[in-house]
Protein backbone atom coordinates (compact mmCIF):
# COMPACT_ATOMS: atom_id res chain seq x y z
CA UNK A 1 0.00 0.00 0.00
CA UNK A 2 1.34 3.12 -0.75
CA UNK A 3 1.83 5.98 1.65
CA UNK A 4 0.07 9.18 1.37
CA UNK A 5 1.45 12.38 2.49
CA UNK A 6 -0.26 13.98 4.88
CA UNK A 7 -0.97 17.55 4.35
CA UNK A 8 1.80 20.54 6.81
CA UNK A 9 0.42 23.39 7.94
CA UNK A 10 3.25 26.02 9.38
CA UNK A 11 2.40 28.07 12.35
CA UNK A 12 2.85 31.49 13.28
CA UNK A 13 5.88 32.18 15.02
CA UNK A 14 5.01 32.64 18.93
CA UNK A 15 5.42 36.15 20.04
CA UNK A 16 8.44 36.69 22.05
CA UNK A 17 7.54 36.87 25.63
CA UNK A 18 9.16 40.14 27.67
CA UNK A 19 12.24 39.41 30.07
CA UNK A 20 12.37 42.35 31.96
CA UNK A 21 9.86 41.28 34.24
CA UNK A 22 10.91 38.00 34.79
CA UNK A 23 14.31 38.93 35.71
CA UNK A 24 13.08 41.39 37.74
CA UNK A 25 11.25 38.78 40.00
CA UNK A 26 14.56 36.64 40.25
CA UNK A 27 16.52 39.21 41.17
CA UNK A 28 14.17 40.04 44.34
CA UNK A 29 16.49 38.63 47.78
CA UNK A 30 15.32 36.27 49.66
CA UNK A 31 13.90 38.36 52.38
CA UNK A 32 12.31 40.50 50.36
CA UNK A 33 10.04 37.60 49.62
CA UNK A 34 7.07 37.46 52.17
CA UNK A 35 5.38 34.54 53.58
CA UNK A 36 2.24 36.26 55.76
CA UNK A 37 0.16 34.78 53.34
CA UNK A 38 0.90 31.08 54.22
CA UNK A 39 -0.83 29.72 57.15
CA UNK A 40 1.26 28.70 60.16
CA UNK A 41 2.43 25.07 60.59
CA UNK A 42 1.00 23.15 63.36
CA UNK A 43 1.39 19.47 64.51
CA UNK A 44 -1.80 18.31 64.46
CA UNK A 45 -1.52 15.82 67.20
CA UNK A 46 -0.44 18.87 69.69
CA UNK A 47 -3.05 21.67 68.52
CA UNK A 48 -6.79 22.44 69.42
CA UNK A 49 -9.03 24.69 67.30
CA UNK A 50 -11.21 26.78 69.75
CA UNK A 51 -13.83 29.32 68.37
CA UNK A 52 -11.87 28.70 64.90
CA UNK A 53 -8.53 29.78 66.37
CA UNK A 54 -6.01 26.98 66.31
CA UNK A 55 -2.82 27.08 69.00
CA UNK A 56 -0.36 24.58 69.37
CA UNK A 57 0.57 23.18 72.72
CA UNK A 58 4.43 22.35 74.19
CA UNK A 59 5.37 21.05 76.93
CA UNK A 60 4.88 23.08 79.72
CA UNK A 61 6.80 25.49 81.19
CA UNK A 62 8.81 25.27 84.54
CA UNK A 63 7.40 28.36 85.96
CA UNK A 64 3.78 26.70 85.66
CA UNK A 65 4.98 23.69 87.31
CA UNK A 66 6.89 25.39 89.87
CA UNK A 67 4.02 27.42 90.94
CA UNK A 68 1.95 24.31 91.42
CA UNK A 69 -0.60 25.39 88.77
CA UNK A 70 0.33 22.67 86.83
CA UNK A 71 -0.36 20.05 89.22
CA UNK A 72 -4.21 20.76 88.49
CA UNK A 73 -3.99 17.82 85.93
CA UNK A 74 -4.46 15.19 88.91
CA UNK A 75 -7.86 17.00 89.66
CA UNK A 76 -8.80 16.65 86.07
CA UNK A 77 -7.81 13.00 86.08
CA UNK A 78 -9.68 12.18 89.49
CA UNK A 79 -13.15 14.38 88.84
CA UNK A 80 -15.65 15.35 86.36
CA UNK A 81 -15.78 18.76 85.42
CA UNK A 82 -18.68 19.05 86.72
CA UNK A 83 -17.95 18.10 90.19
CA UNK A 84 -14.90 20.13 89.81
CA UNK A 85 -17.40 23.57 89.24
CA UNK A 86 -19.60 22.41 92.29
CA UNK A 87 -16.72 22.47 94.81
CA UNK A 88 -16.45 25.21 97.40
CA UNK A 89 -14.50 28.47 96.55
CA UNK A 90 -11.91 27.79 98.91
CA UNK A 91 -11.62 23.79 98.10
CA UNK A 92 -8.20 24.17 96.48
CA UNK A 93 -6.96 26.86 97.05
CA UNK A 94 -7.86 30.12 99.64
CA UNK A 95 -7.23 32.78 96.95
CA UNK A 96 -8.94 30.82 94.17
CA UNK A 97 -11.96 29.05 93.04
CA UNK A 98 -11.82 25.66 91.53
CA UNK A 99 -12.69 27.94 87.86
CA UNK A 100 -9.85 30.04 88.49
CA UNK A 101 -7.87 26.94 89.56
CA UNK A 102 -9.07 25.11 85.89
CA UNK A 103 -8.63 28.79 83.87
CA UNK A 104 -4.83 28.93 84.97
CA UNK A 105 -3.83 25.59 84.34
CA UNK A 106 -5.70 26.14 80.68
CA UNK A 107 -3.20 29.01 80.51
CA UNK A 108 0.23 26.85 81.84
CA UNK A 109 -0.89 24.30 79.23
CA UNK A 110 -1.93 26.74 76.10
CA UNK A 111 1.05 28.89 77.71
CA UNK A 112 -1.38 31.80 76.67
CA UNK A 113 -3.21 33.70 79.37
CA UNK A 114 -4.81 35.85 76.71
CA UNK A 115 -5.91 32.90 74.58
CA UNK A 116 -7.32 31.11 77.68
CA UNK A 117 -9.35 34.88 78.78
CA UNK A 118 -10.83 34.84 75.08
CA UNK A 119 -12.10 31.90 74.74
CA UNK A 120 -12.42 30.16 78.41
CA UNK A 121 -16.39 30.13 78.48
CA UNK A 122 -16.76 29.10 74.97
CA UNK A 123 -14.45 25.66 75.86
CA UNK A 124 -16.36 22.66 76.09
CA UNK A 125 -15.47 19.31 77.77
CA UNK A 126 -14.26 17.67 75.16
CA UNK A 127 -11.99 20.66 74.81
CA UNK A 128 -10.20 20.40 78.63
CA UNK A 129 -9.89 16.71 78.30
CA UNK A 130 -7.89 16.75 74.74
CA UNK A 131 -6.33 19.18 76.49
CA UNK A 132 -5.29 16.95 79.69
CA UNK A 133 -4.32 14.28 77.22
CA UNK A 134 -1.88 16.58 75.04
CA UNK A 135 -0.59 18.17 78.22
CA UNK A 136 0.15 14.42 79.66
CA UNK A 137 1.70 13.00 76.70
CA UNK A 138 3.90 15.58 76.36
CA UNK A 139 5.00 15.96 79.41
CA UNK A 140 5.51 12.49 79.69
CA UNK A 141 3.64 12.53 82.83
CA UNK A 142 1.45 8.90 82.78
CA UNK A 143 4.98 7.52 81.69
CA UNK A 144 6.81 8.58 84.65
CA UNK A 145 4.07 8.07 86.98
CA UNK A 146 4.11 4.59 86.25
CA UNK A 147 7.86 4.14 86.18
CA UNK A 148 7.77 5.85 89.87
CA UNK A 149 4.58 3.33 90.71
CA UNK A 150 7.04 0.31 89.72
CA UNK A 151 9.91 1.26 91.53
CA UNK A 152 8.23 1.94 94.39
CA UNK A 153 6.56 -1.50 94.41
CA UNK A 154 9.88 -3.21 93.62
CA UNK A 155 11.61 -1.41 96.33
CA UNK A 156 8.52 -2.72 98.98
CA UNK A 157 8.92 -6.37 97.78
CA UNK A 158 12.47 -6.63 98.26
Amino acid sequence: MPRTKLPTATLPEAPELPTEEVEAVEALPAEDIEKKDLPPEYNVDNSITIDGERIEIKATKLQYQRSGVAGFYKVLKSMPLIYIFQLPDDYFDAKRTPTKCLMDWVSAVVDDPAFTKKHFDNMTSEDIYRLLDIFLRLNKIDEMEEQVKNRLAATTTD
